[in-house]
């Protein structure tokens, strides 16, 4: 089934509009990169460092050298074998740094993991003790009974499991993301270099420590479009692909974005091919996700007596992407729990404070254009080329009863780390590369009118993704760690457009 006209002139300049923008982001991103000041790490302040255009240089060349050879090298191995040890790797790197790290979560997370630990053992008390907390942000109801329920199994303050079970989580997505490049492309060159820029893409590992609900959150999303492909030949997948899509929303609101860019694909195949039937399915995806999150929110509820409320509003978390930040603009300043407090939790009160700060910063910006344009280019930059994606800042401000290996701190924020760096720039300007070239050919496909829904379906749904992820942290609340996990998302379309570069066609 065939694309219509204007299906593919949607989505030919959603390729087209990536396309420029990640073009801007690798050149900026080869002269300057963002990262964390290591002198105060604690504070997350951002620092735009200039880099040296030949040394960025020969690291693009030498990743393409590294596509080039580990697919060519890799000609005579099976593509199942190819491909599951690269998977292996993720698994082993994410569990070798949960036993290295062993950090104790502090902040957001602490919050969460000492209040389930309590849950757990049959105590509600905590959740009036961080009650402004919770009742900002309702939407953590979900990653709260996931670890009442993980500590519950492994036993309280169980970080160390939690974090291997993160790295399993990790290489599930990965192995999401191989099944639905696999059912899109069918070509065997793009499989393996798939695989292999998702066992190099090292950053998400780093995160495996961290627990929160990205990860989970990130294999029940992307296993929702993968399994939603086989529910086209299979309708029990649809089913089963609805489930996941709500536990990774329930798991982590975020991936509300990805189950929106779903419903829009999949409303627009149905209006495409006529049939209407699928309209219904788009609404579910978007409406029970929406639901399920509300359902566990109320489950907590009753579970411990404690009303947590409709939290703050969304306005607040765009005010706040609108001031600015001692980290960068637009990053989080603690406004949303302090507006809470000094409007005394009047909901009413915080959306009024809300709007009116909203209405002051677009006067400024309409003001002084200049102004306001430096201020969404540093926003944007901050976030996508801060290459390590702060998994520097992340695992270091972590607790822990002992002091640092050694090792973790060579990684973290000694030599070690700048050698760490080094490599996860070079691999985020082969990925943005790669994804420019796999947009532009994408557009140029759709744009001639040879387009297939059954081949372009699930990478229409990642880049959709990859846009409202993009435009929400540049809207709303902004930080580098927050798009991190879009990466993997780029990867298929990155791989597509690096085979046409580094791989001779047979």
């Amino acid at each position: 089934m065939s694309l219509k006209r204007f299906d593919r002139t949607v989505f030919g300049l959603l390729c087209a509009f990536l396309a420029v923008l990640f073009v801007y982001l690798f050149g900026y991103s080869m002269l300057y990169t963002s990262r964390i000041d290591n002198g105060f790490i604690a504070a997350e302040v951002v620092l735009y460092q200039k880099d040296s255009l030949l040394i960025n240089t020969v690291r693009v060349v030498v990743g393409l050298l590294v596509c080039f050879l580990s697919v060519r090298l890799g000609e005579k191995l099976p593509l199942k074998v190819f491909s599951a040890v690269c998977l292996t790797l993720t698994f082993v790197l994410g569990c070798a740094w949960v036993l290295v790290h062993r950090g104790v979560p502090i902040n957001d997370t602490g919050i969460l993991h000492y209040t389930a630990a309590e849950l757990a053992r049959g105590n509600p008390a905590e959740l009036w003790r961080h009650e402004v907390y919770l009742r900002t942000n309702p939407h953590q109801a979900g990653y709260l009974l996931y670890s009442e329920i993980m500590q519950r199994i492994f036993g309280r303050h169980s970080t160390i499991p939690q974090g291997i079970l993160n790295a399993a989580w990790l290489t599930g997505a990965y192995a999401a993301v191989l099944s639905l490049t696999w059912q899109s492309f069918h070509d065997r060159s793009i499989q393996k270099l798939t695989a292999l820029m998702l066992a190099l893409c090292i950053q998400p590992a780093f995160y495996t420590s961290f627990l929160y609900g990205n990860l989970p959150g990130m294999c029940t999303a992307l296993w929702a479009v993968a399994l939603l492909l086989y529910g086209f030949k299979k309708r029990i997948w649809l089913f089963i692909a609805c489930i996941l899509l709500c536990i990774a929303v329930v798991l982590k609101p975020n991936f509300l974005i990805l189950a929106l860019a779903l419903a829009i694909v999949l409303a627009i195949r149905a209006l495409s091919v006529k049939r209407f039937a699928s309209l219904f399915l788009a609404a579910c995806m978007l409406i029970l996700p929406v639901c399920s999150a509300k359902g566990v929110q109320m489950l907590l509820e009753k579970h411990t007596g404690f009303d947590i409320g409709a939290g703050a509003p969304q306005t607040v978390w765009l005010a706040m992407g609108m001031q600015e930040s001692s980290r960068a603009p637009g990053w989080y300043n603690h406004y949303s729990t302090d507006t809470m407090e000094a409007a005394g939790g009047a909901i009413d009160r915080v959306a009024q404070i809300a709007r009116d700060d909203i209405a002051a910063r677009a006067a400024v910006f309409a003001a002084d254009p200049a102004y306001a344009a430096d201020f969404y280019h540093q926003k944007m930059v901050s976030q996508w080329s801060n290459t390590a994606f702060e998994i520097d800042f992340t695992n270091a401000v972590m607790e822990n009863k002992s002091p640092w290996p050694e090792l973790v701190d060579r990684l973290l924020t000694g030599d070690l780390f700048q050698l760490l760096a080094g490599y996860m720039e070079g691999y985020t300007l082969v990925l943005y590369l790669g994804f420019v070239i796999g947009c532009v050919l994408l557009a140029a496909r759709l744009f001639k009118g040879k387009a297939d829904w059954q081949q372009l379906f699930g990478p229409l749904v990642l880049l959709l993704t990859v846009f409202g992820g993009f435009l929400y942290h540049m809207l709303f609340e902004a930080k580098s760690q927050y798009v991190l996990f879009y990466l993997p998302m780029m990867i298929p379309v990155a791989a597509a457009g690096l085979r046409r570069i580094t791989v001779k066609r047979s």
